[in-house]
């Protein structure tokens, strides 16, 4: 559904959603062959034009050979409603479907030994069907490399470089002309990881990432900033564990679902918002008392540094910074009276706040609780 600024009285609605799933997972000598499948539709009480069909789709074959020897290879394809952010200015609440399909490979040389070599490659592609969402269609593709060592069973540590290529190919469209621009970027990763588990029930494990994007629209930004994560889990019991992450990243491009349309003239096109870089902090646990019964919590709070662009005539014309925050806490629970059924509930909180003037970015609350039954053979 949709996160309206707090300003705009509050939508309630009634969601049902029925899904089939299906999948297979079968050994193939010392690999593994495996594919599920996923076809679900979704009913809105007061907003039916939302009703809408998705699913997924994936596929994964891993396989290993002589010599330490190993890796995967995947594709997928998955299509949902996209959740619409409408700004201030214009309240776009339509029907926006997302399809996302992809595929990647990996390898990896030295599983065991002291030292050990990985790579992989990636391409995705993402298609909004409305008109209003399509600049921010993304055609991806990624590659990587690294070296791991890993003197014990107690830590190890990765060096590796990422390479990305993508193109917003409807980044912006002149208002008066209909032209429509694109933007290419090209992303560089530098990066340092390390897992240190001192003892059985305690990991911790950190990245340090020294990023490089340049892109092609004219006055769009370029980005030379530091990015990291580090995270601890703990197993209190053997019941309960908690995780607790702080990361410190930025999205590829422009790729924030901030889709900013300003009031009309004629030479004003449109904005968008870049998340330059995302602080955010997660605290989460799960308890299971029985082998029947899991619970599951977790709180996150983030602030974003945004880059508001806004166009004319495909050009760039301001270019301004501005910061939004969002808290997100989530409880949920899950009961399987026997084998072949599943029951659970979950609601979750949303709050964001701005201390923007721009109207790029804007306050909203919203509450969600679902539940759901299912039957599995």
């Amino acid at each position: 559904m949709f996160r309206l600024p707090t300003a705009v009285p509050r939508s309630r609605d009634l969601i049902s959603t029925t899904a089939v799933f299906a999948g297979v997972d079968q050994p193939l000598g010392r690999g593994r062959f495996v594919a599920n499948v996923k076809a679900d539709t979704s009913r809105f009480k007061n907003n039916k034009d939302l009703n809408h069909s998705g699913g997924d789709a994936d596929v994964r074959l891993d396989w290993e050979s002589i010599g330490g020897l190993s890796g995967d290879i995947g594709a997928y394809h998955r299509r949902s409603l996209y959740r619409s952010d409408p700004s201030n200015q214009n309240l776009v609440t339509q029907r926006d479907l997302l399809r996302n399909s992809g595929a990647n490979a990996r390898v990896q040389l030295g599983m065991t030994s002291l030292l050990a070599v990985d790579g992989g490659v990636s391409h995705s592609q993402s298609r909004h069907s409305s008109a209003t969402q399509n600049n921010q269609d993304l055609d991806q593709t990624a590659g990587n490399i690294g070296l791991r060592v890993r003197p014990s069973d107690l830590w190890s540590a990765r060096i590796g470089w990422r390479e990305t290529r993508a193109e917003y190919p409807r980044f912006v469209t002149d208002g008066v002309t209909g032209i429509t621009t694109g933007n290419k970027l090209q992303r560089h990763d530098l990066d340092l990881s390390g897992v240190w588990a001192p003892t059985g029930v305690s990991r911790l494990d950190a990245r340090l990432s020294y990023t490089q994007q340049e892109q092609s629209f004219a006055g769009a930004n370029d980005t030379h900033l530091w990015t990291g994560l580090l995270g601890y889990n703990w197993q209190l019991t053997g019941k309960s564990r908690i995780r607790l992450q702080y990361s410190r990243d930025s999205n590829v491009g422009e790729s924030d679902v901030d889709l900013r349309l300003l009031p009309q003239a004629e030479f004003v096109t449109q904005s968008r918002s870049d998340t330059t870089v995302r602080n955010a902090v997660r605290l989460e646990g799960k308890w299971n008392p029985s082998a029947k019964i899991n619970v599951d919590t977790s709180f996150s709070h983030g602030r974003r540094k945004l880059r508001s662009l806004v166009a004319y005539n495909t050009q760039v014309a301001t270019n301004v910074t501005e910061r939004d925050s969002l808290n997100v806490f989530s409880l949920g629970a899950g009961y399987q009276p026997i084998h072949s059924v599943q029951l659970g509930c979950r609601i979750t909180h949303e709050r964001r706040g701005t201390d923007g003037t721009n109207n790029n970015t804007y306050a909203y609350k919203v509450d969600t609780g679902t539940c759901h039954v299912q039957f599995s053979m």
